[in-house]
């Protein structure tokens, strides 16, 4: 009986991630360009990358027998084989293997970023809410706003948020999966809020990029850091509406109480908004300098 070869059989995982460098005749090098390129596709598409490997051997010379018996054969099945599992071997998953810029000791406001889940009941608030919360008292101080306690009481609750995903990002400071939701119904060019959700929370992140159409998800799985070790965001063609839970944090590091007329930042922001929304938080569409971080649980909603 024939043995049928799947990608999520362990031993051929296994061997797959043995191999490394390989040296390939002339005749597999179409078949080799091929399944370079499916290492963008990502862990999902194995099944399409094993497609890859039958089809290598259809040759229209040789028939399956003949494949066997020739000593060509057997060496263009091999070669056909090496392709694919070293495909196999370098696809990636971005949100799972990438490696912070910036250790956890090191982070700012580290701790509270990577609490876990709080218990009682959860508050519910809404995007217009948390774009106009207060400042927390006393950011003049450096010290201030680098502590790892709560520097304000609502950081010391759990909420839940409703709102479109308009935007996903992979933050390369820390590895946390960066999202910009705007109130429900709105246009994308309205006033954003930002949740995070840390590396430690993989189903989490697992569960939104299963949310996100087939495109945009690929082009987050299989994204790799430029020179500067920065992940390319990705904008959403339309919004997802979802319910995320987790805890109020302000992302002080972007607190900037300066304004230069002569440097207004990309952003271009008055002082007043400067002080409300930070700099370099997010996009500009990005209204306040509180979060939800980390969030450990998202809803979709219809």
């Amino acid at each position: 009986m024939r043995k049928q070869v799947h990608a999520d059989n362990p031993e051929f995982a296994s061997r797959s991630r043995e191999l490394h460098v390989i040296t390939l005749p002339r005749h597999v090098y179409g078949t080799s360009c091929a399944a370079v390129n499916l290492i963008y596709a990502g862990r999902d598409r194995y099944r399409q990358l094993i497609g890859l490997l039958h089809n290598c051997t259809a040759r229209s010379a040789m028939n399956e027998h003949r494949l066997k018996e020739s000593r060509s054969g057997r060496n263009y099945l091999f070669y056909c084989s090496l392709v694919v599992c070293s495909a196999l071997a370098l696809a990636q998953n971005a949100p799972k293997d990438c490696k912070p810029t910036t250790p956890l000791g090191k982070q700012s406001r580290g701790e509270l970023k990577h609490r876990k889940p709080g218990p009682g009941t959860p508050e519910v608030t809404t995007i217009p809410e948390v774009l106009i919360w207060r400042q927390p008292a006393g950011l003049s101080s450096r010290v201030l706003r680098e502590s790892n306690k709560a520097i304000d009481d609502r950081e010391n609750k759990v909420y839940v948020l409703e709102g479109n995903l308009w935007r996903v990002g992979l933050e390369e400071n820390d590895c946390d999966l960066h999202l910009e939701l705007s109130d429900p119904g709105k246009r994308k060019s309205r006033d954003r809020v930002i949740v995070e959700i840390p590396q430690e929370y993989a189903s989490t992140r697992d569960g939104v990029l299963a949310l996100l159409p087939e495109q945009e998800r690929l082009r987050i799985t299989n994204a790799r850091p430029n020179s500067t070790g920065n992940y390319r965001p990705v904008n959403l063609r339309s919004p997802l509406r979802i319910r995320v839970t987790g805890y109020a944090f302000h992302d002080a590091y972007h607190y900037s109480a300066r304004w230069q007329t002569s440097k207004p930042g990309r952003c271009d922001f008055s002082p007043e908004q400067l002080h409300q929304r930070g700099k370099n938080h997010g996009t500009c569409n990005v209204g306040t300098i509180w979060e939800l971080h980390p969030v450990w649980k998202v809803e979709r909603l219809r």
